[in-house]
């Protein structure tokens, strides 16, 4: 008996201990130095510090002017999808729908169409009311496609640098509050999403700290 006990308190002791570590762990603040060739533009694959995201200016599925300040001091993960798309979009969306009610306080989701001449607000909100997506914790938003594929290509770092002229990336991209690039994800795989919630919940314990 007294054998079984020391037996259940060392395996306490020891998820104790690994739960902790788990929370310690930070997650790596990334600069375009930092990532493949091949999504970063020539012009800024050797920037090493200070790679931020700053200002932008979009509108959302209810036809709000949202901006950087919409969500300052707030976690978020940016995406890049449009509503009809037949591939990718569907199990990304879907993906961040398994997620959208776990992220906590103060995280949100931004997604920003790449073909936004056709994804009007009305067109954004229809679709998200058909797939219960909700507003106050995921906006979907449309704005002037040079600005959306700029933020793709130069900021988050969505997507491949090539020759296309179109943007179709199943990238997601963890944004901190102060604006630093801190995760990148197939949002496409569900395992991946759930290492985006676990990654979330990580930078969260990082700033109540």
């Amino acid at each position: 008996m007294k054998k079984i006990t020391i037996l259940i308190l060392l395996v306490l002791v020891v998820g104790f201990v690994v739960y902790r570590s788990s929370l310690s762990r930070t997650l790596p603040i990334f600069n375009p130095i930092h990532l493949s060739k091949e999504i970063v533009d020539p012009s800024l694959q050797n920037v090493s510090r200070d790679h931020t995201v700053g200002s932008f200016e979009l509108i959302d599925q209810h036809g709000d002017t949202i901006t950087q300040n919409d969500f300052k001091g707030k976690i978020y993960v940016a995406s890049f999808f449009f509503t009809t798309c037949p591939t990718i979009c569907i199990d990304m969306n879907r993906n961040l729908l398994s997620i959208q009610h776990q992220l906590g306080e103060n995280t949100l989701i931004l997604s920003h169409s790449v073909t936004p001449d056709y994804d009007t607000p009305e067109i954004l909100n229809a679709y998200a009311q058909a797939r219960g997506i909700d507003y106050t914790t995921w906006r979907l938003t449309t704005g002037k496609k040079s600005h959306i594929y700029h933020l793709a290509r130069k900021v988050y770092f969505a997507a491949k640098i090539d020759n296309s002229e179109f943007v179709h990336t199943e990238s997601l991209v963890l944004v901190d509050p102060d604006k630093r690039l801190r995760g990148f994800y197939n949002g496409t795989n569900p395992k991946e999403t759930q290492r985006l919630l676990a990654d979330i919940k990580l930078l969260q314990n990082e700033y109540d700290n």
